[in-house]
């Protein structure tokens, strides 16, 4: 099991209800470092989120990228890499 999901309980992210965006800030909260679509994408799934398309990691890079422009919570900070704009992180092109 991964520390994340010690920390947040046995059931890992509640992902119930919950958008991809949601969880994914939950997700960078817990972990306290940038994480990379393919580490988020395992994260949720673990947690019980379903990600019907063919490449869940994709989808999830898609979501937050969207998330990133519009509200700006969420930052990029390397090629398929996250993290939290509280971190003061800037965004990379």
């Amino acid at each position: 099991m991964l520390p994340f999901l010690v920390i947040l309980g046995r059931h890992g992210v509640h992902s119930r209800g919950r958008t991809i965006p949601e969880a994914a800030i939950e997700v960078l909260s817990a972990r306290k470092r940038p994480l990379l679509n393919s580490e988020i994408t395992r994260e949720l799934v673990a947690g019980g989120m379903r990600l019907r398309s063919g490449n869940p990691s994709n989808t999830v890079g898609s979501v937050l990228s969207r998330r990133s422009r519009n509200v700006g919570d969420i930052v990029r900070v390397g090629r398929g890499c996250w993290a939290l704009r509280t971190w003061g992180h800037s965004e990379k092109d």
